[in-house]
């Protein structure tokens, strides 16, 4: 990816880059797409995604892991039930 000169622009596509990675194989590409997303400001789509893509990988317990400590009960459901 090419770099900017101003890092707090958001750049959506390094979202969809995190995500098509933890699809394709989320054992061997979590440190990459955690580094992929790392400076970014919302963070909690693509956590989401990380926790679908590990529930898909018969990984379902990795999967409830990703939630964050500190959200509603409610938004932590929705971790749960995908």
């Amino acid at each position: 990816m090419n770099r900017l000169d101003n890092p707090a622009v958001f750049q959506p596509n390094r979202h969809q880059v995190a995500m098509a990675l933890m699809y394709i194989d989320p054992d061997k590409n979590s440190t990459e797409a955690y580094r992929t997303i790392k400076n970014s400001f919302n963070k909690f789509a693509a956590l989401f995604v990380f926790s679908k893509a590990y529930a898909m990988d018969n990984n379902l317990y990795i999967g409830t892991q990703q939630a964050p400590a500190l959200i509603y009960a409610m938004t932590k459901q929705v971790f749960y039930n995908t």
